[in-house]
């Protein structure tokens, strides 16, 4: 497998920026809007030099405006963050349109593993855990969402255009 600089450089980034975003969601919970802006930038100027055809960035713009249209959805229902829908856009965008269902996924499972985790490991006598999943729960901050999700972006991205488009 042959990646250009650009497209190296690119995945980089995006790996960086994605690990800052969730290590933000675990710590403080809010993701800051220069995060997700950053990584939106970052798509719109890299990905038609990094080997991207027009048609893949078409259709990676269509399918990231629809998982924000959920996204936003479900934060006017009360059931996410506006934050959690954008980042989760953006993260379509970089992984491709073909990636949308496999992200969602692939996300909802993660979510649902640290769920289980956080509830059973304080009854299995983990001090530690106890620790943790008591303020996840008692201070009503909600899981994870956003580390669930860059969790499901890294796993992904090798899958994405960056890396199949080029050689």
């Amino acid at each position: 497998m042959y990646l250009s600089g650009l497209a190296l450089f690119s995945l980089a980034g995006f790996a960086i920026v994605t690990l800052m975003a969730a290590a933000r969601d675990i710590r403080t919970k809010p993701i800051p809007q220069g995060l997700i802006l950053t990584l939106l930038g970052g798509f719109l100027l890299l990905a038609a030099g990094s080997g991207w055809s027009r048609e893949e960035i078409a259709a990676s713009l269509i399918a990231a405006t629809m998982v924000l249209f959920v996204g936003l959805l479900l934060s006017a229902m009360g059931w996410a963050e506006v934050n959690h829908g954008k980042l989760a856009a953006v993260f379509t965008l970089w992984l491709g349109a073909h990636q949308t269902l496999d992200f969602v996924l692939l996300s909802g499972l993660i979510g649902l593993f640290v769920t289980l985790l956080l509830a059973c490991l304080p009854r299995l006598g983990w001090r530690a855990a106890l620790k943790t999943g008591s303020r996840w729960f008692a201070d009503q901050r909600g899981l994870p969402v956003g580390a669930t999700l860059a969790t499901a972006a890294i796993i992904l991205i090798p899958y994405s255009p960056w890396v199949t488009s080029v050689g």
